[in-house]
């Protein structure tokens, strides 16, 4: 299956759920996929609740980010204090303070450092 094939709400419509499994199944990321919705969904929910999912999805991945991060950076810490809750703030303070006009890496060093030094306070 290529994108090509997926261009029009009627075409997604006709696949089966096996078929949007094994789509999923093949994605080379540990994220929890969640499966595009059906038009027939989407069409119920009004812009603010489209808003609302993509901006908690966006949001789970940063935090998922956060913790890779933190994985990289030789840091000193003891990881397991951290809970879901400390990478998603730091992914809230990373949103937040994103600046399009510096590199990502550097972002998520100074976002990261930020957050622990009030941890650690």
């Amino acid at each position: 299956m290529n994108n090509s094939s997926l261009e029009t709400p009627e075409l997604i419509a006709k696949l089966s759920e096996e078929q949007i499994k094994a789509a999923y199944h093949h994605q080379l990321f540990e994220y929890t996929v969640v499966p595009f919705p059906r038009p027939e969904i989407i069409k119920n929910l009004t812009p603010e609740q489209i808003e609302a999912a993509y901006r908690y999805q966006e949001r789970a991945y940063r935090a998922q980010d956060a913790k890779n991060h933190i994985d990289d950076l030789e840091l000193n810490i003891d990881k397991n204090q951290l809970t879901d809750d400390d990478y998603l703030n730091i992914a809230e303070y990373f949103l937040t303070h994103y600046d399009c006009n510096v590199d990502e890496n550097t972002q998520w060093i100074w976002a990261v450092e930020k957050y622990l030094e009030n941890f650690q306070e």
